[in-house]
């Protein structure tokens, strides 16, 4: 019979087995996917969790504590998922997320004709999404040069706008009425704790970032 601490490692374990193997696919990459320090801390709640359920349950045998553990993660995650929600998917992003736009969508006859997307950071892999006032993506065009000023057509029909990134949680935004001057998004990145917190805790469909999008008159 293991000790009582043997048990509660083995439970631990198995908790954070599933979150392990997540980083792990983060890692290798070509565009790592690191996450932030409160991701950790989800995946220690989840080692505390594992071994209290091992306790709850009297488990004597190391192994199935382990196994006990690990089912505990897939709870969790199902519990978070939403009841409906849309998601946007791509080939290169899989797992973006998308969020509704609180900004209402301008009008398609205002809509600005071009924009010049501008990266504050690295952004590899990027796509400018174009959707649609009922949020159905309607083009896609990817940045071959995303860490340079790049001039992006807006295509007819396009009321909303997103930048797909692989290291940050999607979101759609209003396109601007048309200007006198041209017309700039500058994308960058913010961490957010919470995302980061839910992630940890079996929520891969969030990233630990959001994406920044700011949409400037450039100034002649």
């Amino acid at each position: 019979m293991a000790s009582k601490l043997i048990i509660a490692a083995a439970a631990g374990t198995g908790g954070i087995a599933p979150s392990l193997v997540h980083l792990a696919q983060g890692f290798v990459q070509a565009n790592p996917d690191i996450p932030g320090l409160f991701y950790f801390v989800g995946v220690a709640i989840f080692f505390v969790l594992g071994s209290l359920v091992a306790f709850f349950f009297a488990e004597t045998q190391a192994k199935k504590a382990f196994f006990l553990g690990i089912g505990l993660p897939a709870i969790i995650a199902t519990a978070q998922l939403p009841a409906s929600g849309k998601v946007a998917q791509a080939s290169i992003i899989p797992t973006a997320h998308a969020q509704a736009s609180a900004a209402p969508a301008a009008a398609a006859s205002a809509a600005a004709a071009q924009l010049h997307f501008k990266p504050e950071t690295d952004c590899k892999d990027c796509e400018i999404w174009f959707a649609n006032a009922e949020g159905t993506v309607i083009a896609k065009q990817v940045l071959t040069t995303p860490n340079h000023a790049t001039a992006i057509a807006v295509p007819k029909g396009a009321t909303q706008f997103g930048v797909a990134d692989p290291k940050s949680n999607f979101k759609l935004h209003a396109v601007p009425r048309a200007a006198s001057a041209p017309l700039t998004i500058e994308f960058s990145r913010s961490y957010n704790a919470l995302n980061d917190l839910r992630r940890g805790l079996g929520n891969y469909s969030l990233k630990s970032y959001d994406a920044s999008v700011k949409v400037k008159k450039e100034t002649q």
